[in-house]
């Protein structure tokens, strides 16, 4: 039961009664697209330094997730979860997609994870991307409606204050 096999760099000992071990690891392989309303963006690959900005005006967006597992490999599950958005991890899914619509301004990061049919469980795979928040919700646009509405305030108090001494006047 036992092999020894020489070789240039010395010799090895194979034992063939010994319990098989699983010593590949995997890792989800990750592809996210985005539609816009004005075009479709393809494969947004994260930048070296930090989160991939998206547009504002994001209409959809899409994560797809495979496994490099070769045994069975339609038994694969997944489960992901959005930081900033989910709450927790989904339930364990054959399920290789994930779309999401209108998602606020914010910083987020989708994170997805394999299970093959022997229950080992991947490492992490994700992918880390912003949306900024629309004009309307910006310091200035809220600085701007104030001053708006402040204005609007003062010029109808001052013309019901100018119609009030008109009548007295009267």
């Amino acid at each position: 039961g036992v092999l020894w096999v020489g070789h240039y760099y010395g010799l090895t000992r194979l034992d063939t009664r010994a319990p098989a071990r699983r010593v590949d690891a995997f890792s989800p392989l990750l592809r996210v697209s985005a539609v816009d309303p004005d075009s479709l963006l393809h494969d947004l690959r994260p930048p070296t330094g930090g989160p991939v900005p998206l547009p504002a005006t994001l209409g959809a967006l899409r994560f797809e997730f495979s496994a490099p597992s070769l045994d069975a490999p339609a038994r694969t599950l997944f489960r992901h979860r959005l930081d900033g958005f989910d709450a927790g991890w989904s339930d364990w899914s054959p399920d290789t997609r994930k779309d999401y619509t209108n998602l606020a301004g914010g910083a987020y990061v989708f994170r997805v994870q394999a299970r093959d049919l022997y229950g080992a469980e991947s490492s992490e795979a994700s992918y880390a991307f912003s949306v900024p928040l629309p004009w309307t919700r910006m310091w200035w646009a809220y600085g701007s409606f104030g001053l708006l509405l402040l204005g609007l305030v003062a010029v109808l108090g001052v013309g019901l204050n100018h119609y009030r001494m008109r009548l007295l006047e009267a």
